[in-house]
């Protein structure tokens, strides 16, 4: 077949990207979507409903609300949302479904026993707490999830200890990506002087214990108590309503009011908020994929301090372009703290240089979306 055949039947392929929420996708994905859609005639998305919908909308992409990634369902809702999300999928008719996200990762290779003529890619940004669980609970998660992956056309994994994990599935495409990229024309370095022993950390996610806010408040306990008042502490973010891991709102502002820790809200510019800080501050101590806000922060100069757990330990190296604390307390965490805050200024510029650095040559968005593209062209060559 000549190239401009190929090429011509490509294009008239029907995409499809899939995620738990439209703020993943907006603030995510748009990039690739965007891309993807100047490539194939038929591109659309797939998730609930949420403020960020008209976002997406607005922005050109054509999306379907299907509501498969409520918090705290039954066995009995669950099945009712799968069977919802079939029909779903089965009216729109894909040629390729992109998923991003736990539910909707399950739901497709489920799926592919009842329509199989789709091709499948599902994206492993890690594999979240139940993974880790040591009770029979976490043992049936493993267990089906390995068995199901089988269905998928092609992985893609975003840290080394995702990537041996998906090798050993028998699916024969695995791709290893950091994270989901950054867009360098938006994240960009604003040089200012780091005033030591006044630095600014901030922490920019979801308001989940597992994301190790609650061990980063007593972190902040602990050196108030040591009399470091000059360091500032800020919080980004929002409550996710139904999640069992999620503050409330007003519980979270009053430990932040306690603890002298500026609890900021949600942003719509991160690239700006980003700026105003120092340090970010990543304290999961659970496997990550690669979080997007590591990459956001390093693209401004900014460095970040984490656990030493996959996703995290991946793209930070430490005193390189970060920190790794390998004790994953509250002691640990505050310790590092003390250090880098102990730390000259010329030190914590070189860091700083160095995370800018590694994300403008390794971390770009195109270079992940063309990660994509070309998987998606392996496949529908086959």
């Amino acid at each position: 077949m000549k190239k401009t055949e190929r090429e011509q039947i490509l294009k008239t392929r029907r995409i499809v990207f899939c995620a738990n929420t439209s703020w993943y996708l907006f603030n995510y994905r748009l990039s690739t979507i965007s891309e993807f859609s100047n490539r194939f005639s038929e591109v659309m998305a797939i998730a609930p409903k949420d403020k960020f919908s008209r976002e997406l909308t607005n922005n050109g992409v054509k999306l379907h609300h299907s509501d498969f990634a409520r918090y705290k369902r039954s066995l009995v809702g669950r099945f009712l949302d799968f069977i919802q999300f079939r029909k779903l999928i089965k009216d729109i008719n894909p040629d390729c479904v992109i998923s991003f996200t736990s539910p909707s990762n399950i739901f497709f290779v489920i799926l592919k026993y009842f329509l199989p003529s789709f091709k499948t890619i599902i994206t492993i940004s890690g594999r979240g707490s139940l993974f880790t669980n040591r009770g029979i609970l976490g043992f049936l998660y493993r267990t089906t999830f390995k068995f199901l992956l089988r269905k998928s056309d092609a992985i893609f994994v975003q840290n080394e200890e995702d990537y041996l994990y998906a090798n050993g599935v028998g699916c024969k495409s695995v791709t290893k990506v950091i994270g989901s990229g950054v867009d360098l024309s938006k994240f960009k370095i604003i040089n200012k002087p780091f005033q030591t022993r006044r630095l600014k950390f901030f922490y920019i996610g979801r308001f989940l214990k597992s994301k190790g806010l609650d061990i980063l408040l007593e972190s902040v306990k602990i050196l108030r108590q040591k009399e470091f008042a000059d360091i500032e502490f800020y919080v980004l973010g929002f409550s996710v309503p139904g999640h069992e891991d999620s503050y409330d709102a007003s519980e979270l502002r009053a430990l932040c009011c306690i603890h002298d820790v500026q609890l900021l809200g949600s942003t719509r510019s991160p690239e700006v908020e980003i700026n105003k800080f120092d340090c970010l501050i990543m304290p999961t101590t659970y496997a990550e994929g690669t979080p997007k806000t590591i990459l956001e922060a390093a693209a401004c100069g900014r460095p970040s301090l984490v656990f030493d757990v996959p996703g995290c330990n991946d793209v930070i190296k430490h005193n390189i372009n970060g920190w790794v604390v390998k004790d994953k307390t509250a002691h640990g965490l505050s310790a590092a703290i003390e250090m880098i805050s102990s730390s000259s200024s010329d030190s914590l510029q070189i860091v700083s240089n160095n995370a800018h650095k590694l994300a403008k040559e390794h971390y770009s968005v195109a270079a992940n979306t063309n990660s994509y593209l070309r998987v998606v062209d392996e496949l529908f060559d086959d």
